[in-house]
């Protein structure tokens, strides 16, 4: 098992605030502040099966922008907390079977925490089969698996340029060591 805690505070945090599509400009907040926990257990029950899970905590603030009316919000892209939990089996000589789903809280995509640009939670599921030989390693893979089509990102508050999470990606990938 493995984690840590931490804090921070910022002075002259800059910040982006979106103007349009492709215009952004830096104000500085005079301080930030983040704080949390991350922690991550492996377990291995039997010698081809290992199990996983980490967790994250987090909590940010705007400590001292006066006048921008932003004091006191979130940063942007900040759950509040995260988790992830998976499984690799090896099920015969070289062949291994993987899967994991991660889940984010909601957030804000800028810090002026407007509700247009909130991102509700949500969950991403991955699964992998690997062949490991002499010379390399081949590999089928599916990410997202359940090919949810979430937003991530929401610039400028304007939920009509949305960004999703990558649809479901299917491929194939072979690695060779010479």
């Amino acid at each position: 098992m493995t984690g840590n805690v931490f804090y921070n505070d910022y002075k002259d945090m800059q910040l982006p605030y979106f103007l349009a599509a492709n215009s952004t400009v830096i104000r500085t907040a005079a301080r930030g502040e983040t704080s949390g926990a991350q922690m991550r257990a492996t377990w291995t029950p039997r010698w081809d099966l290992e199990l996983l899970g980490n967790g994250g905590l987090l909590k940010t603030r705007i400590a001292d922008f006066p006048g921008s009316g932003v004091e006191g919000h979130d940063l942007a892209r900040a759950p509040a907390y995260t988790a992830n939990a998976g499984a690799t089996w090896q099920f015969a000589a070289g062949w291994e079977l993987s899967g994991n789903v991660a889940f984010s809280d909601s957030y804000y995509s800028a810090y002026d925490n407007d509700s247009r640009g909130r991102i509700g939670s949500y969950w991403t599921a991955n699964a992998q089969l690997a062949y490991t030989f002499m010379y390399g390693r081949a590999t089928l893979f599916a990410q997202n698996l359940f090919d949810s089509s979430r937003n991530v990102m929401v610039n400028g508050n304007d939920i009509y340029s949305a960004t999703q999470q990558r649809p479901l990606l299917v491929g194939a990938a072979l690695e060779l060591r010479f």
